[in-house]
Formats: structure tokens, sequence, C-alpha cells
């Protein structure tokens, strides 16, 4: 029963994949993701058209158990991009369509990136390896989390100053490595929102695997 990721970058391909085990295992749910090649898919949703596309895209797609869809809010070409508006709005286009499986749109407050301002100061000193176990990098020895994660307007220019001087930041190389690093109780203390609407929404999906129609966030009453 795979959960399908649609993700905006390909370095989420696998950072995408690693945050969910990550938060399954820590908070207790099941929503397994059997592979980044089959099971994650690369597309723009920020407008009506693109979610509707996706959704029925995964509804053609057999074994979809559930659908979570991912994205940075930094688009403004359709005017302020806030998740706290932009992921009902989404969740209502997908709503419409009364899909086979529960869907949840989720977006990381300007950068997926945030996260790692949250959860920087876990990360101080540790070695950064790849997937097969190789050391790429060295986390800063002196790295803190950031005290409003969500100011910094540029969050892979942060990360690439205060984590990896030196190194530069590539999100294919250095953004699954560093999800891995992410503490979860560190995260649920740093109150960072595009973190706790994600473990929201990933409980959501679980606990409604086999539902049809079920959205998150859910919609509001007389909305």
């Amino acid at each position: 029963m795979p959960l399908f990721i649609v993700r905006e970058g390909e370095g989420e391909k696998e950072a995408m994949p690693a945050l969910v085990n990550k938060l399954g295992l820590y908070y207790g749910f099941d929503l397994p993701h059997h592979s980044a090649d089959r099971h994650s898919w690369k597309r723009l949703v920020v407008t009506e058209r693109q979610v509707v596309d996706t959704c029925e895209l995964a509804r053609r797609t057999p074994g979809c158990k559930a659908l979570l869809i991912t994205r940075d809010a930094d688009n403004d070409q359709q005017g302020p991009d806030c998740p706290r508006f932009k992921a009902p709005e989404a969740a209502r286009w997908a709503r419409a369509l009364n899909l086979p499986f529960p869907v949840a749109p989720v977006m990381f407050y300007k950068e997926f990136e945030t996260l790692f301002l949250a959860g920087a100061g876990g990360m101080a000193g540790q070695p950064v390896r790849n997937r097969h176990g190789v050391e790429v990098a060295t986390i800063a020895s002196q790295a803190a989390s950031h005290p409003s994660p969500e100011h910094p307007p540029h969050p892979k220019g942060w990360v690439s100053t205060h984590l990896l001087p030196g190194s530069g930041y590539k999100p294919t190389i250095f953004q699954a490595p560093l999800t891995r690093l992410l503490d979860p109780a560190a995260m649920e203390a740093s109150g960072l929102s595009s973190y706790r609407r994600l473990v929201s929404a990933l409980r959501f999906l679980a606990e409604n695997l086999g539902v049809t129609g079920a959205v998150y966030p859910p919609a509001r009453e007389g909305a």
C-alpha cells in the first residue's frame, strides 16, 4: 500500500521518503513509500489545473493508496503564497475530485530547507553522509538553530553559510543527508509551522487509508 509523493525538486526525491520514514518511526504511523523511482513524482502543483491533473494521474496509477503533495511556498505569481491560505485552497480542489484514497497538500514555508534552520542545533559537528555511507561534508561545530526559522528570505543560502561553510549547499547532494540528521524531538520543540502541518498531514493519511474523499486539511464548517 504505497504512499505516492509529489515533490518540487530533484533533491526531495530521496529527502521526502527519508523524512516520511523518520516521522513514521517517531510518531508511530505506517505510511510505506516503496520506491523513490516509481512512487515519487516531480511536478509543479501551484494552479488548480496542476493540482487536478496530478490527482487524476494518481487516480489512474495502480497501487496508489495515499497521496502527499508537497511544494515550497515561494511562488508569488498567484499572489501571496502563504501555506495558511494556499494549502486549504489546494485541498478544496482535491476534495471536489472525490478520490478513492486520502490526499494531503503540504507547503513548506518559503522552502523545504526551512526545516534545516529549525533543526540546525542538533546537527552541530556531525558528519554528513550520502546514502552509501560516504562522508560528503561536516556540519559546522558552532551550528545553532535559527531562533525564527521562518524569517530568513533565502533558507538555502542560510544553510550554505551556517551549516556547510566551504562546501556550499546543493540540494541534490545535501538535502537527503541533512534530512536524515533531523531530530524530530528538536523539530517539535521548534514550533515550526511547516513541520507541524507535515506531521498532521502524514498522521491524517495513515488514519484514512482506504477512505474515499478524505483530504487534509479538512474543510472548515461553513467554508
